[in-house]
């Protein structure tokens, strides 16, 4: 914008401000009724003090109408209305000279050309009261604001160089997602200081945003009209402007809360930058119907349309403005920190984060609920048939309820064969191994081509043949049920002995175990699995009090488990600790 003559002063202004270009001032939408108290006292905030907050605000001002073309006049002597730059419903915006500080300045009066209300009084008061707690580089400043006799209420604000963003919409069209994000972050960053001051916008849109863009300069965006802001701690005279139950601010960028007049946050605020964010990627806004009643209902029920194809807009922005859209303030982004923390992302092309919804965690919840249940059972039943001897042995030891043994089961054989197996264990456990024997081996007779059920009673009828002394017996049932590998038959003969060492606290039965455990192993080629025999076998020989046999194989197994030592560092330290106790216990 070119410098006005006789001016030449403001070249050496000490605050030089760039001047705000031609464009509507948003309108503000009015109520029905508003309730009034006339003894208020006066708001101001003086040129170049800092803002004075007042706790009431004061009347309506009395003033004579004045005509509406103020161009040439002088606003309480020191402002000179230079043209005029816009009108809203409530107020026009002049460009002006503050002869005093030597700048130009933007200067907002109610209208002159109508009697004040006492709804546009309070909502003047209310942006200045709202704008002058704000310092932001994208929020625009205010210098003054009282009553002039002549003109009314005033408010000095800067001049900002920039175009409104609904101006640039219409006359570009969809604009550029990069410029977008440009302007939206600068947005998102001078609301989220509002924000940490209490105070909530509850009208932005593309006409309260201004862009200022420069060739070789990034564009810079200011945000304005705080006319309607909701302020933390409102009094009682405050709450007559925001009430519940009356709807404030622009339908096409409404939250469905404000929508509603039901009690909204700083979340309302990052539903309509997501409605201009919208507008600004596809050149109309999210939800507009034929009236205002129609466009409140598509906002609290519909959902926005995805963006054409056509306009190629990046998916990572997408993602961005309908998780600004989201409905239910909760899914939503919880801040215009986060926002814009997105935003920035996009920019650098780095991966985009979208808050989940909630009824989204709890179908997952509810599904991984169900399905630990679904999983299980399906796992048990192959466990069943896969490895019976593990499920016979779980099965017993932790009395699983017959009702679940009956879901898991895959057929009747399989539950009374368990059954017996269980009749089979209560013997074995009161001292009586041939009954226990009996049990067993007539389930096996009973389905002699079933190596499921073979399995099923491998270990338990092992053990109370073991008891018995009848330990080839029990190697040869092993090896009958075990046919596809030595490992394999080395492998459940050092359980069937772990099991009657530590289980059953039989020592002497268990050597034979370990014994043939580990010449299976070294045939199978496994002398690490060979080494752990070697070790439960010196253990039995320790219990005996056998100290030369113990060291031997103590020594023996440390030799070939130390090649191997990440693997096998309990194994060492048990073997080191056998080896220590032989030099303790073993008579000198």
């Amino acid at each position: 914008m070119t410098e006005k003559k006789g001016h030449p002063e403001k070249r050496a202004s000490a605050n030089p401000s760039p001047l705000l270009a031609d464009g509507a001032v948003p309108q503000i939408r009015e109520s029905e009724t508003i309730d009034t108290n006339p003894n208020q006292d006066e708001t101001q905030v003086a040129s170049g003090q800092s803002p004075v907050i007042v706790q009431q605000r004061a009347a309506v001002p009395l003033v004579p109408k004045s005509p509406t073309d103020l161009r040439g006049s002088v606003i309480a002597g020191k402002y000179a209305i230079e043209e005029k730059l816009g009108e809203g419903g409530m107020g026009s915006v002049y460009q002006a000279y503050d002869a005093m500080m030597k700048r130009v300045v933007a200067i907002k009066l109610l209208n002159q050309d109508r009697e004040i209300s006492d709804e546009s009084w309070k909502r003047f008061q209310q942006e200045a009261h709202a704008t002058s707690q704000l310092d932001h580089p994208n929020i625009v400043r205010i210098h003054d604001f009282h009553v002039c006799d002549t003109h009314g209420p005033y408010l000095v604000m800067d001049m900002i160089n920039g175009e409104p963003l609904n101006s640039l919409i219409a006359r570009k069209g969809p604009l550029d997602p990069q410029f977008v994000a440009d302007i939206m972050i600068q947005v998102a960053d001078a609301l989220q200081h509002a924000h940490e001051k209490g105070i909530v916008h509850r009208d932005l849109k593309p006409s309260n945003i201004l862009v200022s863009s420069e060739v070789g300069k990034a564009p810079s965006a200011s945000v304005v009209d705080f006319g309607i802001a909701k302020l933390q701690g409102e009094n009682l005279d405050d709450l007559k402007l925001t009430k519940t139950g009356e709807v404030f601010g622009s339908p096409l960028y409404m939250s469905p809360e404000q929508c509603l007049a039901s009690g909204l946050d700083k979340r309302s605020d990052i539903y309509s930058l997501g409605c201009v964010m919208y507008e600004a990627l596809c050149g109309e806004p999210p939800f507009k119907g034929k009236n205002f009643g129609e466009t409140v209902i598509k906002h609290t029920k519909e959902a926005p349309k995805p963006f054409a194809a056509a306009l190629n807009i990046p998916s990572a922005i997408k993602r961005i403005v309908f998780c600004a859209l989201e409905k239910s303030p909760a899914d939503r982004y919880q801040s215009m920190a986060a926002l814009k923390k997105e935003l920035l992302n996009f920019k650098r092309g780095q991966f985009v984060r979208v808050k989940q919804k909630r009824r989204f965690w709890k179908i997952a919840i509810v599904t991984c609920l169900a399905t630990i249940p679904i999983s299980a059972f399906f796992c048990l039943r192959d466990a069943v048939k896969d490895q019976p001897e593990f499920i016979s042995t779980v099965f017993m030891q932790y009395h699983v309820p017959e009702i679940v043994e009956w879901f898991i089961l895959p057929d009747d054989e399989t539950r009374e064969a368990l059954h017996a197996v269980k009749i089979a264990m209560r013997d074995y456990k009161q001292g009586h191994y041939q009954q226990a024997e009996n049990v067993l081996k007539g389930i096996i007779e009973a389905n002699p081509d079933s190596n499921r059920f073979r399995r099923l009673t491998a270990w338990p009828l092992a053990r109370a043949l073991a008891r018995q002394g009848k330990y080839q017996e029990a190697e040869s049932y092993l090896r009958k049920t075990y046919t596809s590998s030595d490992w394999q038959v080395g492998h459940n003969l050092q359980f069937v002995g772990t099991t009657l060492k530590l289980h059953d606290g039989c020592s002497v039965s268990s050597r034979y175990f370990f014994e043939r455990s580990r010449d299976f192993f070294i045939k199978a080629k496994d002398l690490n699995d060979a080494a752990r025999s070697t070790y439960f076998l010196a253990t039995c020989q320790l219990d005996a009090e056998e100290y030369a046999e113990a060291k031997k194989n103590f020594q023996s197994a440390l030799s070939v488990l130390e090649k191997s030592p990440a693997e096998n560092s309990v194994w060492i330290k048990n073997c080191q600790d056998g080896l220590k106790r032989i030099s303790l216990d073993e008579p000198k």
